[in-house]
């Protein structure tokens, strides 16, 4: 374990001297590569600083969005995440897991199951039967329906 956050941690400090080291004068790749690692290590000031340097960098980086809407769902700012992954997901609607986190933020954050399924509807045919699967396996274990939230990741399972 100590050899994977070692490597994390030389990692992340190769990202962050790749700006300092091309031409232009910051790389969105290096940029997003810092937040990812101080996502990973925890380090949610420092991740959101850099998601939002990629944000500034690129402003319709559906990704970049996304990344920083589930680094804010790391510290339970769920209005902000939802708010960011709306924009992700207008930006880029196929992004299945921008779905899933919106999903998350609004349940975990509004405590709003009907919301939850009216975003499951509005995404209709668009939407892989992995991910519905995965959004009804998950709204219907938070209405304690624990026998249809078996049945929805079995067929999760069986998707894949």
């Amino acid at each position: 374990m100590t050899e994977l956050l070692d490597r994390d941690e030389a990692h992340l400090e190769e990202c962050r001297d790749l700006p300092r080291r091309r031409t232009r004068e910051s790389d969105v790749d290096a940029v997003g590569g810092v937040g990812y690692i101080a996502r990973r290590r925890g380090r949610w000031d420092e991740a959101l600083a850099a998601e939002r340097k990629v944000i500034e960098l690129d402003p319709r980086n559906a990704g970049a969005l996304s990344d920083m809407g589930y680094t804010y769902l790391g510290t339970r700012r769920y209005a902000e995440a939802e708010q960011t992954l709306r924009r992700a997901q207008i930006i880029d609607p196929s992004n299945e897991g921008t779905g899933a986190w919106l999903l998350v933020a609004i349940v975990f954050g509004r405590g709003d199951t009907a919301a939850g399924r009216e975003l499951v509807a509005s995404l209709g045919n668009g939407a892989s039967e992995e991910l519905r699967a995965y959004m009804d396996a998950t709204l219907a274990r938070l209405a304690r329906h624990f026998d249809s939230s078996t049945v929805a990741l079995n067929h999760t399972r069986m998707v894949r």
